[in-house]
């Protein structure tokens, strides 16, 4: 007994030794836990996209498709100007599905044709951005207004089969209204209803629950904001009542931190001057040029309000 306690005697190791050793096995459990978070997420989802102008477009796509598949996928998108440029780039590297720009109507033909030689060749789903009165043949999917956020994010949710979206009243059916979130309020300030109108159209495919209230007189506008700040305020340049100016100017003073739009389709370098100004002093103002993008306006709101936090988490199926 006493030879095998002699044999098993732990020798005691100087401070710097057992530091050492401590550190390496800091090294070791952090390559595991390392190892572990990579096999969390179950691979790659490459998308393909084209026809947009600009790169917009396809940002928008992954932030939005990120904000549900993030913690699940790798998510790679690359980007090739038509159709042609996309079945090259296909040849050359695999991808888990296509999002496609409509074209002109005229040309729909030819554009069918490809998709079918994308569909062919590589079996793969295909999403397009239609229209009621152009919706080519051989796209599995379309992304439709207003709806096209929910749509891309089912279709998505199809291609990865996935029963990720649930209708539960009673627990609300988004990450906005759980938890007790109350709804978005945007107010619109524009003295051409058609405008009003349209800014509502492109707000609301980004929110389960909001409330857009518009006015065509500065004088209601303000007293509206007065009474609960909202969480966006779009408005025009000219109005009957409180002009943008002195609206900016308030806020400014009562150092308010929600976004504003500033919507003008005449801009000049004093008014490029004078929205810069309140910009510098902290206001949280971004001045929209007509006639401007969808993809900018999208973008902007993206920015300012964070939506990749709030789009929808849970659909209708």
């Amino acid at each position: 007994m006493n030879d095998e306690k002699n044999d098993f005697a732990l020798v005691p190791r100087p401070t710097g030794a057992l530091e050492k050793a401590e550190s390496g096995a800091k090294r070791v459990l952090s390559g595991m836990v390392k190892d572990t978070l990579a096999l969390v997420k179950q691979g790659t989802l490459s998308i393909l996209i084209g026809g947009f102008s600009g790169n917009r477009w396809s940002s928008l796509f992954q932030i939005l498709i990120e904000s549900q598949w993030k913690n699940q996928y790798s998510i790679n998108v690359s980007t090739e100007q038509d159709v042609a440029g996309m079945i090259q780039r296909a040849e050359r590297q695999p991808f888990d599905l296509f999002l496609l720009n409509t074209p002109e109507q005229n040309n729909l033909k030819p554009y069918e044709t490809s998709l079918a030689d994308l569909k062919n060749k590589h079996g793969k789903p295909i999403i397009v951005w239609g229209t009621e009165v152009c919706r080519p043949a051989g796209a599995d999917f379309y992304l439709n207004w207003p709806t096209w956020v929910e749509d891309l994010l089912k279709a998505v949710t199809i291609h990865l089969n996935e029963p990720r979206y649930t209708l539960n009243e009673s627990e609300g059916v988004s990450t906005l209204s759980s938890a007790g979130a109350r709804p978005r309020r945007i107010i619109v300030l524009d003295d051409e209803p058609m405008l009003a109108d349209l800014y509502q159209e492109m707000l609301i495919p980004w929110f389960k629950h909001v409330v857009i209230r518009s006015f065509a007189n500065g004088d209601d506008a303000w007293r509206e904001i007065s009474g609960a700040s909202p969480d966006l305020l779009i408005t025009d340049r000219g109005h009957i009542g409180m002009g943008y100016d002195e609206i900016l100017a308030r806020l400014s003073e009562q150092k308010k931190e929600y976004p504003v739009f500033v919507i003008s389709g005449f801009t000049n370098e004093e008014m490029d001057k004078l929205v810069n100004g309140y910009k510098d002093r902290g206001l949280d103002v971004t001045l929209l040029a007509k006639p401007f993008g969808l993809d900018e306006f999208y973008w902007q709101l993206l920015t300012h309000l964070g939506l990749s936090d709030h789009v929808l988490s849970t659909l209708r199926q």
